[in-house]
């Protein structure tokens, strides 16, 4: 009995030691995997916070580039951005973010061939953002680690950098179809060519009865807002299987702006205006200048580009009209005028065979009138009258092209600081019209549908048509034009940025003891800017 006994003592003694030693490798495998966990919740946190920085810096580059596009200047420009930051990511939770603003918030130019990044100036013009924010000590604000802070890593430095650029959209040119701020309606049952651009940054009507020769290209930021035919969602089918809207957010300068501008720098011989040397690039000066000293004008050492400074009655009066000037034509109009109408009104008469006004520039704020004979090709009429610009028209007067060959050179841009109103028979081919207001298309006077080939519109607000009309592009559309407003899209670049950008910002070592550095590990993320 005392050896059973003995022996089952000890068998005991020797279970007990058995669940002993379970006990301590448990032990050890939970320490371990606390300390993987550990080590993994650090890391995830480092790529929530990479992530959250990255998000903010893409959203105050974009933000700073749209006021870019604006027109503002570079303070307003880096305002924009900091206001985009501090809204974020405030400073009084997360620190200083950006070391130096003048090198990591900055206003560049991105060549969109070679896809690099330089200094901004007259001849590559401002058209990127650059952010960069970091959380390291140098900032005095890295990132606390968790449980890897116990092996002596105890933050942890992080740097990301968004480039904004603009460039210009590949959905539609500015050389190409109807484009709006404000909305679209095109009329009774209005027709498409195939590839025609509709785009608006508002909303888009196609009524019942809209019909198209292939797919149109249409857009809006939300394509919800394209009711009627194109409507998504409602089981109604389109006018052709492949017409549906895509999700575009327009960059646009504003419209009005952009024509009084022109106006301005092409009656100032002083300002340098990349619009002018593009349009009198392939209009030299041809005519007979006794035509203009017999109405009383000066044309000593006339040459190409002078600005001409006349009445209406002495411009109605030319018999001739020179190209490759520009004709300052001045009505006095002022708002609610209560002169005759005669008294603002600059009337054209045509000769019927030679074209009335040919490759030359008219800027003027008279009313206009044309009789039956009047052609005009080639030629930019900039309108600065207040309120709505018309232009009368007898039937028989022709802008562009009427022959629908569109021939660049034929082309003839109607601008217009307020709304504009477009006799339909008039505005037939190769003409391209912007207001800095609403364009409405007039109706056909003989109420049959209009058929336009080449007819570009751009509106700072609405465009609307009256009656019945059909729109096709030119046969050999061109998708950039020089003097029209400009047509672009946000995106996100990865330029080499070794040229334009410091490296980030380095951390000061901490020591625990003399001549003793203490770890750290350090992450200097440069990180791909988001889309």
């Amino acid at each position: 009995m005392a050896t059973k006994g003995g022996i089952g003592a000890r068998s005991g003694r020797f279970r007990t030691q058995e669940e002993g030693g379970i006990t301590a490798f448990g032990i050890i495998a939970i320490s371990l995997m606390l300390l993987i966990m550990g080590v993994a919740i650090d890391v995830a946190n480092v790529y929530r916070h990479q992530a959250q920085l990255q998000i903010v810096a893409d959203a105050a580059a974009r933000g700073g580039l749209v006021a870019l596009a604006r027109g503002e200047d570079a303070a307003a420009v880096r305002r924009a951005t900091e206001a985009m930051i501090e809204r974020n990511l405030p400073e009084s939770r997360y620190g200083q973010l950006v070391t130096d603003p003048a090198t990591e918030l900055q206003i560049l130019h991105y060549d969109t061939t070679t896809g690099k990044l330089g200094e901004a100036d007259a001849d590559t013009p401002a058209n990127a953002v650059l952010v960069r924010l970091q959380r390291s000590e140098a900032v005095d604000n890295p990132l606390p680690t968790f449980v890897m802070g116990m092996a002596g890593h105890r933050a942890w430095s992080l740097a990301v950098t968004s480039v904004a650029v603009l460039v210009p959209t590949q959905r539609c040119g500015n050389a190409e179809g109807i484009v709006a701020r404000g909305s679209l309606d095109l009329g009774v049952s209005p027709e498409f060519g195939a590839g025609f651009c509709l785009h608006s940054q508002t909303a888009i009507t196609l009524p019942a009865g809209t019909r198209s020769a292939g797919s149109l290209r249409i857009s809006l930021p939300n394509p919800s807002g394209c009711e009627g035919a194109c409507a998504l969602g409602t089981g109604a089918s389109p006018p052709h299987p492949d017409m549906r809207p895509m999700a575009l957010n327009l960059v646009m300068p504003e419209t009005r702006d952009h024509v009084v501008r022109l106006a301005a720098g092409f009656l100032d011989p002083t300002v340098d205006l990349p619009e002018e040397a593009a349009f009198f690039a392939a209009r030299p000066l041809d005519g007979d200048p006794e035509a203009l000293r017999e109405v009383g004008l000066a044309t000593q050492n006339i040459r190409q580009g002078d600005v001409l400074r006349m009445t209406a009655l002495q411009f109605s009066q030319l018999r001739e009209r020179p190209a490759g000037l520009v004709y300052d034509v001045r009505c006095d109009t002022i708002e609610n005028d209560s002169r005759p109408a005669w008294e603002r009104t600059l009337t054209l008469i045509g000769n019927g065979s030679d074209p009335t006004l040919r490759d030359l520039v008219l800027v003027t704020d008279c009313a206009i009138e044309m009789d039956d004979t009047v052609r005009v090709e080639g030629a930019l009429i900039l309108l600065t009258g207040p309120g709505e610009a018309r232009i009368e028209a007898l039937s028989g007067a022709t802008l562009g092209d009427p022959e629908g060959k569109c021939d660049p050179v034929r082309r003839t841009r109607l601008m217009a600081s307020g709304d504009l109103a477009l006799p339909a028979d008039l505005a037939l081919s190769n003409v391209s019209a912007v207001a800095g207001g609403n364009i409405r298309l007039e109706e056909s006077s003989d109420l049959w549908r209009v058929s336009h080939t080449g007819l570009v519109l751009h509106a700072g607000g609405a465009v609307t048509a009256k009656g019945g009309h059909s729109f096709t592009q030119c046969p050999t559309e061109a998708t950039s034009d020089a003097l029209m407003p400009a047509m672009q899209v946000i995106a996100h670049a990865m330029p080499d940025l070794s040229g334009v950008l410091p490296p980030p910002a380095r951390p000061r070592p901490k020591t625990d003891l003399p001549g003793k550095t203490k770890g750290r590990m350090k992450m200097d993320s440069e990180v791909r800017p988001g889309s």
